[in-house]
């Protein structure tokens, strides 16, 4: 187990939630015929695989049994929508493999991208994408790509920008079991239109469409790449593009879209870190392996970035968890650039890639585990004009340590111990230990690490740290220790397949502070425990410089609690 302190987080029983049972979908028949299906049909047929995650910033969930997807509010336990890919609605033998949320910053509605794996023979080397509206419980377009689907990402516009993308009406990246990936154009409220026009019918279609996708290659001239889109919107198919392949073809298992490099983190089933650069579509970087015993793969299974706060290098970090069904590690790269450009609108992102490094490996387990998620937490502070140089770095580091922070909350669940863990990762104190190695130092607990045990048995689906509710603890003091990961408070929410779970840790300080307002005058009782816990939060008087591992009086100790 990775070597930190390790804290209980008990369930908060007021957002604690139990989802009602899901009922028999419309247009779902009761009874099924026998027939002559693949084994990998009887497979899913009786053992649905169920997929989880948490959307719309924290308000709402999904949850996927088979074909079946449903919505619900994790306020209040409401199912919002409910919707069947069932062979009355033109589906045959599918299954969802994949959820991506669609333009997350829109208040407007909620939008989902689909994968469904088809189990027929006549579909045996397809997939599908649906596009489906959640207020509309409509599926808005539906796509059929001649690949095994195995990830999706949205691209944001912004990602977009400076390349053949930003013609797009919306963009998803597609990743492949051939090790494929794509970029398809949404063309979202033409979709979103055609829709309203189909409910207003007299007589509502009771099949969705599935539709061709046109796909041209990157490397087709400029002018054919465009003429092929046009004549895509005019036909009425979707289009997309396919990217640089990679060499030594491998299965994709992740895709990480980052705005601030206009570019695609792609990990693989082979434990590979893949950058592309999506202004030209090709490959910057093609990492190396994650080495492992005996040849072991390490997929990358899930990604997320960090931006520094006030790095002066033109740089982020992406991390990557490897699962190797033996053992769980996450690996942080390095990814610098020669120079910032800053966009009219106030948007800037980096230009001309000089290097990628693995700088930092945490060995999560050593046996079996289920990785559940990789989340970053970003507050980058807001200095005045006067504290920023002209490449954007920070001059004025005590303003950019109070306002702003940079997480990694790294989730996964241990078979064997029966627990689901939440690690966070501090970059900002990371950046204060001079960015030390995990194996330099193997007799002291790092502090850029806090470890956290969520009080449930079962295996979750997703986790969720609420952003808006992260904060270091409030004090005049400036004490190092104050600035620990475990000194943050927040809430967290657990998805299960049938409950949402509410955490909330009130940060190691606020803690302790807890603990001698309920003790009253018994803490001079046993004064030895409150007075090592205080030394440990660092909870002393201003100009106190008593030093943790020093031996202390009794009498000291009764003058500080006093």
């Amino acid at each position: 187990m990775i070597r930190t302190e390790w804290y209980e987080l008990a369930v908060d029983g007021g957002r604690t939630l139990k989802f009602p049972t899901m009922g028999p979908q419309p247009g779902e028949p009761k009874h099924t015929e026998q027939s002559d299906i693949t084994a990998a049909t009887e497979v899913y047929s009786t053992v649905p695989q169920q997929y989880g995650g948490i959307i719309k910033r924290g308000a709402w969930c999904w949850i996927s049994t088979g074909n079946v997807l449903e919505i619900t509010a994790l306020r209040t336990g409401q199912t919002i929508a409910t919707y069947g890919f069932v062979e009355p609605r033109g589906y045959e033998n599918c299954c969802i493999r994949c959820v991506e949320e669609l333009f997350p910053q829109n208040n407007e509605t909620v939008l989902l991208a689909i994968s469904l794996e088809c189990f027929s023979a006549a579909e045996s080397g397809c997939s599908l994408v649906a596009i489906y509206s959640i207020e509309r419980n409509q599926v808005l377009s539906c796509m059929e790509l001649p690949l095994h689907i195995t990830a999706l990402a949205f691209v944001s516009s912004n990602c977009c920008r400076r390349s053949l993308l930003q013609n797009f009406d919306g963009c998803i990246a597609v990743g492949s079991e051939e090790g494929v990936i794509l970029l398809l154009d949404l063309n979202i409220n033409k979709l979103i239109n055609t829709c309203d026009e189909r409910l207003k019918a007299p007589i509502g279609q009771l099949t969705d469409d599935i539709v061709k996708c046109r796909i041209v290659d990157y490397n087709l001239q400029l002018a054919e790449i465009h003429r092929t889109f046009r004549e895509a919107r005019q036909d009425g198919v979707n289009f997309g593009l396919q990217v640089e392949a990679i060499n030594d073809p491998c299965a994709v298992q992740s895709l990480l879209p980052i705005d601030l490099t206009l570019g695609l983190a792609v990990g693989t089933e082979d434990g590979r870190l893949i950058l592309y650069d999506l202004a030209e579509l090709q490959i910057v970087h093609n990492g190396g392996r994650l080495p492992q015993p005996q040849r072991r793969l390490a997929p990358i299974v899930k990604m997320s970035y960090i931006e520094p706060v006030d790095d002066p290098r033109c740089c982020l970090y992406v991390w990557a968890l490897h699962d190797t069904n033996v053992n769980l590690t996450a690996v942080m790269h390095t990814v610098v650039y020669d120079k910032r450009v800053a966009e009219d609108d106030g948007f800037y992102y980096f230009e001309c890639f000089c290097a990628a490094a693995s700088c930092l490996v945490l060995p999560l387990e050593d046996k079996k585990c289920v990785p559940i998620g990789c989340q970053s937490i970003n507050k980058l502070a807001f200095p005045s004009p006067h504290n920023i140089s002209l490449n954007g770095s920070i001059f004025n580091k005590t303003e950019a340590e109070e306002n702003g922070y940079c997480l990694c909350a790294i989730s996964w669940y241990s078979p064997q111990e029966e627990k689901n863990k939440l690690l966070i990762f501090d970059l900002n104190q990371w950046y204060r230990e001079e960015m030390r190695n995990y194996y330099e130092d193997s007799t002291t607990n790092p502090s850029y690490l806090a470890g956290y045990v969520l009080s449930k048995r079962e295996c979750a689906l997703s986790l969720y740290v609420d952003p808006n509710t992260v904060a270091y603890f409030n004090t005049l003091q400036r004490f190092e220790e104050h600035f620990y990961p475990n000194s943050l408070s927040f809430d967290c929410t657990l998805l299960h397949t049938d409950s949402s779970l509410g955490y909330t840790w009130l940060g190691a300080q606020n803690i302790v502070i807890s603990m001698l307002r309920a003790s009253n005058s018994s803490i001079f009782l046993e004064p030895e425990m409150c007075f090592k816990e205080i030394l440990r939060t660092r909870l002393l008087p201003q100009f106190c410089e008593l030093n943790v591992d020093s031996t202390f009086s009794r009498v000291c100790s009764f003058l500080l609690l006093s």
